[in-house]
């Protein structure tokens, strides 16, 4: 298995590979911490900024280890180079948990790979006890068909580095940059806070009332304000048993949950843009 691992890296152009003795598919075994040290270990002398891994909901055991060892070793404390962690999709894996097991994969990010799709595919074939004959996910046509299908949602979300009729791969981005970008305003590490005010149902469905409290949190320095764009039957059911009301000493004890979000709902007119 390492020799085939050298092999794949050679065909990606990746020139430093780093292999541990631990077992295959009974990363379950092996205490957690251990693992997490490997991982401590490889960033404080690769310094990475960017991690590819694995995703914490696919049906190979390893995969979900892996993935925990990297959040917990690349937690957001000081000198922490890492600032943006993906998890890829690994054909026969990911889909075949069939998002039975959470967190299910839904990728958010596409990367276009129209130029080195083939380098994949001859890695792939490097390992020759994980490669297999169409239609197995990780024959040669199936890793062609499946990136050109993340090419094509890609595409179709609206995403503009996507073109037409190029192959992407799918990945999920796990944390945010270390700053981003609002309007005209920078978040980040060491820059002044972002305050978010919450209107709530503080407007009592009147929109002269919500454009007043808009006003006031604007004076008081908030820089947004959040609505909650619910209403009774997106968030609950009109249902008249005791499961769904209220009874925890409030003002709105012996209201059903239905009545309550009919009232504190923000009517959906009021959010919509003119």
């Amino acid at each position: 298995m390492q020799r085939q691992a050298h092999a794949a890296a050679a065909k990606v152009g990746v020139k430093n590979i780093h292999l541990h003795n631990l077992p295959d598919n009974r990363l379950d075994t092996v205490p957690l911490l251990d693992v997490v040290k490997i991982v401590e270990d490889l960033v404080e002398r690769i310094q990475p900024q960017v991690i590819y891994t694995h995703h914490a909901g696919d049906l190979n055991v390893d995969h979900g280890v892996i993935h925990r060892a990297v959040l917990t070793a690349t937690r957001p404390i000081a000198g922490q180079p890492v600032r943006e962690i993906y998890a890829f999709e690994v054909p026969s894996s990911t889909e075949w948990a069939f998002q039975r097991i959470e967190p299910a994969f839904r990728p958010n990010v596409v990367v276009d790979i129209t130029g080195t799709i083939e380098a994949k595919v001859a890695a792939m074939e490097c390992y020759e006890s994980e490669a297999r004959a169409f239609p197995h996910p990780r024959s040669p046509e199936a890793l062609r068909a499946i990136a050109t299908r993340w090419g094509e949602r890609g595409r179709m979300c609206g995403s503009r580095s996507v073109r037409t009729g190029a192959i992407h791969s799918s990945t999920s981005r796990l944390i945010m940059p270390a700053r981003i970008t609002i309007g005209r305003r920078t978040i980040g590490p060491e820059l002044p806070a972002y305050i978010v005010a919450e209107v709530s149902a503080n407007h009592h469905q009147k929109f002269d009332e919500a454009v007043k409290i808009i006003h006031a949190a604007n004076d008081a320095g908030a820089d947004a304000i959040k609505l909650q764009t619910y209403t009774a039957d997106t968030i609950t059911i009109a249902c008249d048993r005791k499961e769904f009301r209220l009874a925890s000493g409030t003002i709105w004890d012996g209201t059903t949950l239905y009545e309550l979000y009919g009232q504190a709902y923000t009517p959906w007119g009021v959010a919509t843009p003119a």
